[in-house]
């Protein structure tokens, strides 16, 4: 609840923090926090007993937890490069120069592109299979009596 709204705005703060030589590392390390997560929710579901009602403790703590962290966000400062840039004042680029680049930059990165789409979707397809096996060797092994 809420974080898929945060989780871009938390990677990319923390990015731009990050020495430039570094970030391709800190993304990949920060991509883990959402596995991280993943268990820390089936860990807490067990941890308030498991049973078929309990995933709505979970679920409320949860979005107090993130309700939280997006107040938090708001007491901190803005980054040192919104900070120069405001100072030089760099005005936003119009829209449709943004289309302009995009159209210049299919045109001639067009096999990375659709190379990306291939490895995202099978990235994709490969956590939505392990999600829903690790959910089904949960409950299985759950009621198991060994």
């Amino acid at each position: 609840m809420l974080m898929p709204g945060r989780y871009g705005n938390a990677i990319a703060m923390a990015l731009e923090n990050s020495p430039v030589e570094a970030r391709g590392l800190m993304s990949g390390v920060l991509q883990q926090g959402y596995s991280v997560g993943y268990v820390c929710a089936a860990c807490a579901n067990l941890g308030v007993g498991g049973g078929k009602t309990t995933w709505k403790t979970v679920f409320w703590v949860a979005a107090g937890v993130s309700i939280a962290v997006g107040l938090i966000r708001c007491l901190f400062p803005e980054s040192q490069q919104f900070l120069d840039a405001r100072r030089e004042g760099k005005k936003a680029k119009a829209p449709s120069a943004f289309w302009k680049e995009t159209k210049l930059m299919l045109r001639k990165e067009w096999k990375m592109c659709v190379y990306c789409i291939i490895l995202m979707t099978w990235f994709n397809c490969k956590h939505l299979i392990l999600a829903l096996s690790y959910c089904l060797c949960f409950l299985t092994f759950r009621t198991c009596r060994l």
